[in-house]
């Protein structure tokens, strides 16, 4: 068993709280988890966490979940719910991700009593009463984005208050455009937190847990023949089967042949059967698009990423897919404990190998992405009433990572915060209202 007195000491499971305990699946935390076992589960205080894909930082999160959950332990360790009273919100890039943590936490979780509910595009169907009856909600940050700013200007997120724990996925997101949504979420849910008529409500102090990959700034964001020839023929008749529940005719074909491929013009179910069989280890070879980039679970002993660029139609040409897209597809190899070693293959073009070196060598700094859009942004949060008036409007971007970003001042930023930096901390945060307001930034 682990001992404060020794930090580097590996953590048991037996450490926990006995109702906890089947959560893990095993009987030590990893080095990672070990170190960081105290402060996720006998503290509340804000965490950010930046370590290889595959250290196992899911299972810090999960510790967080349990810190919130040991409120409702008897003094004699006996778990007693209260649903919906301390909510828990996972914020995650991807669709597939969240739908993954679903499954998973559906599993752990659910014999705890604790209810998980979905908020995506492919789940719709949820009320007021799901919503309010659930302990743990899963989304991403277009999805909370739209559904808070909808649910304030129509009164329906008394939810709100009850949030305890807020858990961020792949938190160098920040660093994509699509950064700005979950920046502004962030912001929102800050200043909601501060509210006189949240003193008495969990919300007041609320906790943030973010995780993600190797980042440099990451203090910023504190924001045998016979028997294989048998085994082939059985393997192939199971392949055989399984492509007969395909809708895709093309990939009905593949499968058969232990090859498969996966995109999102796939159906839920097709798509499903190729994880399943891949997972299984009994398709070899699965070419992808960037759809199982973002964390979904399907580990391989070697990634290969044929050419660095896509297509983007709004710009009608080829463009570099983000720094974040790449590693974590570069993160599927070697996934322990599933794989010892990793192989990954990048193929690019001679004048960006030297991007993919410094990527892969941790050292690609997060950005704020907010700035482009701040306008649309802070308009949304003066029409929602969470910031009535210019004070506010300044504590607002100060809420933001923008703002760190901005006392930075990085000179290499692409929006060129220098010549912001211009006296008091108060002096930049209204230059750079005044700024949005006359729009001096082109967007």
């Amino acid at each position: 068993m682990g001992s404060l007195a020794d930090p580097y000491a590996l953590r048991c499971v037996s450490d926990l709280p006995p109702p906890f305990r089947p959560v893990f699946g095993f009987r030590y935390f990893n080095s990672l988890q070990s170190e960081c076992f105290h402060v996720c589960f006998f503290s509340d205080v804000n965490m950010v966490v930046s370590a290889p894909t595959g250290s196992g930082k899911t299972v810090l999160f999960e510790l967080c979940i349990l810190r919130l959950l040991s409120r409702f332990l008897s003094p004699d360790s006996r778990f007693n719910l209260i649903k919906g009273t301390l909510k828990t919100i996972y914020i995650a890039p991807s669709k597939a991700l969240v739908q993954e943590k679903l499954r998973d936490w559906k599993t752990k979780l659910g014999p705890l009593g604790i209810n998980c509910l979905e908020m995506t595009g492919d789940n719709e169907f949820y009320c007021n009463k799901a919503i309010n009856d659930a302990d743990l909600i899963l989304t991403t940050p277009e999805k909370f984005d739209s559904m808070s700013r909808h649910g304030i200007r129509d009164g329906a997120l008394g939810f709100f208050s009850d949030i305890a724990l807020v858990l961020i996925d792949e938190v160098h997101l920040l660093n994509d455009p699509r950064g700005a949504a979950l920046e502004a979420v962030v912001s929102r849910i800050k200043m909601l937190s501060r509210h006189g008529n949240m003193k008495s409500a969990p919300l007041a102090n609320v906790r943030f847990v973010a995780v993600s990959a190797t980042i440099p700034n990451i203090e910023d964001i504190g924001y045998a023949p016979a028997k294989n020839d048998f085994l082939f023929e059985r393997q192939y008749e199971h392949l055989r089967e399984a492509s007969l529940t395909c809708s895709d005719k093309q990939l009905q074909a593949c499968i058969v042949h232990g090859v498969g491929f996966h995109n999102g013009g796939l159906c839920l179910k097709d798509r499903s059967l190729v994880e399943g069989l891949f997972l299984k280890g009994d398709l070899q070879i699965l070419c992808t698009t960037n759809t199982l980039a973002h964390g979904v679970n399907l580990p391989a002993h070697t990634v290969v990423i044929k050419s660095t660029q896509f297509f983007n139609k709004e710009k009608g040409l080829y463009v570099e897919y983000e720094r974040s897209m790449v590693l974590q597809m570069c993160g599927r190899a070697g996934r322990p404990p599933f794989d010892d070693t990793g192989t990954i293959i990048i193929m690019t073009r001679r004048e960006t190998v030297h991007l993919y070196e410094n990527l892969l060598n941790g050292c690609e700094m997060v950005e704020s992405q907010l700035l482009p859009c701040a306008v649309e942004h802070l308009n949304a949060e003066i029409v929602q009433l969470t910031v009535p008036e210019i004070s506010l409007a300044i504590e607002w971007i100060k809420c933001s990572y923008l703002y760190i970003r901005i006392k930075k001042a990085v000179r290499s930023n692409k929006h060129n915060f220098a010549d912001m930096v211009v006296g008091s901390e108060e002096d930049n945060v209204i230059l750079f209202h005044e700024k949005i307001r006359t729009q001096e930034f082109h967007r």
